[in-house]
């Protein structure tokens, strides 16, 4: 299976979108209705739901770059152990994981969801779901009365009570893999860089048009009015750049009325994804945003080269995530990939961030309008 970044992805923003408690993520204090030795986390059943779904192994991706979990519920059986958790993501996909970090398969999963799941969920705000195996699943105060107690689920799969050293392993180094490339913490510092303290030497660059004549937005103009906004002048600062391309209703009276306006649609962060919001708000105006999924530098370097801006998302740790604009890059002939930003703190377009340090690159998209 694949340990990619997509799945790091995912992960880090169910912690954003869930405001998990990152020290209990970190001492993986149990959230079971158990304390069996075997027992699994929900951060663990979240991995292996996101391992399986794109896994290039099992089956094609399902997860897509911009996916976020919906929820992670624990399954049971007729005597309240949890034997499984259900994970679903938006927009698509589910995993049912066996709930035994020795052996944390998943019992099923595919695109969508699960329907009898699903249908319990509509009806019941706070379930106890019963799952003795994918077509045996009914709400605890729903059971049949002729239940037969030796029917749970690991009577149909009696393989799941044994080890898979395999599997086990796989979970242990995506763990690893997270904690090693992304702190929890970070140290507020994404590593950018201002014109003057650039490196000296040979390079090769690119810029892309009307950058320098535009009007920036900052985050510490709407701090009384917005919280943890920097997608939504990351959003703004889009419009206002295409607008000075010619896109001229995409900015309204003001940069102050214009982030109040994309704000209506990004909202408050923090925001894992503003490709489809600001694509809204576009649409809003009169205007078709269009967009390309980025995962590496090349990809960036090739969009400025076609002279389309890139969203960036940065983390410096699991609780501290930026949004920049990219408008440009410089390459040097002796090493160092540098990507020329509007980093939304500051109006200059004269800043740099070294890729991947300081802070790494998740994902992004670069943009063109019709």
């Amino acid at each position: 299976m694949k340990l990619g970044k997509k799945i790091i992805t995912v992960l880090l923003i169910w912690c954003m979108c869930y405001n998990v408690a990152i020290i209990t993520f970190a001492e993986e204090n149990s959230v079971n209705a158990e304390t069996s030795e075997t027992s699994m986390e929900k951060i663990d059943a979240l991995l292996m739901a996101s391992l399986y779904l794109n896994s290039s192994d099992i089956t094609e991706d399902i997860l897509v770059s911009d996916s976020i979990v919906k929820e992670v519920i624990p399954l049971y059986n007729e005597i309240s152990d949890i034997v499984a958790w259900y994970v679903t993501f938006e927009p698509t996909g589910y995993a049912v994981i066996n709930n035994n970090k020795n052996n944390p398969i998943a019992i099923e999963f595919g695109q969508g969801s699960k329907k009898a799941i699903e249908d319990i969920l509509c009806e019941i705000s706070s379930p106890h779901i019963i799952y003795n195996n994918p077509t045996d699943i009914y709400e605890e105060n729903n059971s049949i009365e002729t239940y037969n107690l030796k029917n749970d689920l690991y009577d149909f799969y009696p393989n799941l009570v044994v080890e898979d050293k395999n599997v086990a392993l796989q979970l242990q180094q995506l763990k690893t893999r997270i904690f090693s490339e992304i702190s929890l913490y970070g140290d507020d510092d994404y590593g950018f860089i201002h014109w003057e303290d650039m490196p000296e030497g040979a390079y090769t660059s690119n810029l892309i048009s009307n950058t320098l004549n535009t009007e920036w937005a900052t985050t510490g103009e709407f701090e009384s009015i917005a919280d943890n906004h920097c997608g939504a002048v990351a959003a703004t600062n889009l419009a206002l750049y295409f607008s000075n391309r010619g896109y001229t209703k995409l900015k309204i009276n003001s940069v102050y009325d214009t982030f109040v306006a994309v704000h209506n649609f990004v909202g408050n962060g923090p925001v894992a994804n503003i490709n489809n919001k600001t694509k809204e708000y576009f649409a809003s105006r009169g205007y078709t945003l269009n967009s390309t999924y980025l995962s590496l530098y090349s990809h960036i370097k090739a969009a400025i080269d076609e002279n389309r801006p890139c969203s960036l998302l940065l983390a410096d740790g699991i609780a501290n995530w930026h949004w920049v604009i990219g408008i440009g890059y410089r390459q040097y002939n002796a090493g160092g990939s540098y990507v020329r930003i509007i980093d939304g703190w500051e109006k200059s377009s004269t800043n740099f961030y070294l890729y991947n340090t300081g802070s790494s690159f998740m994902d992004g998209y670069k943009y063109w309008v019709n």
